[in-house]
């Protein structure tokens, strides 16, 4: 009985031991599985962070470029009433050579011969 007992003892240590080696086994692949959990989840973090960027600067593309385009649309019109406008004046310069007192000072506080001169070239560049 005692040496029965003993071989029991015996074989119950080595399952023990066996469990413990198969818990540590799988100790070991659960601390794996989590650490690559983890990455994931720092990966999934990084995308996410990464598409929210993307799609502000999306945004703001496009509302950046409307008012661009809108100012580059018409900019051919403007070109086109200014210089209308520009020969108008000049016109108008040529016919009324000498105009009221008032009409002269306003060309002198806006500089008129100045934008003249200056207005056809800032809208062709």
């Amino acid at each position: 009985m005692a040496s029965q007992l003993k071989t029991s003892f015996i074989e119950l240590e080595q399952v023990n031991n066996a469990l413990e080696l198969r818990v540590e086994k799988q100790t070991i692949t659960l601390q794996k599985t989590l650490e690559e959990l983890r990455r994931t989840q720092s990966q999934m973090i990084q995308s996410e962070k990464m598409s929210a960027l993307g799609q502000l600067v999306a945004g703001v593309a496009h509302e950046t470029n409307n008012p661009v385009n809108f100012i580059h649309g018409n900019l051919t019109h403007i070109q086109n009433y200014a210089q209308d406008l520009l020969e108008f004046i000049q016109l108008y310069q040529y016919h009324y050579p000498n105009p009221v007192a008032e009409i002269q000072t306003e060309a002198k506080e806006v500089d008129l011969e100045f934008i003249l001169d200056d207005l056809p070239k800032m809208l062709s560049n």
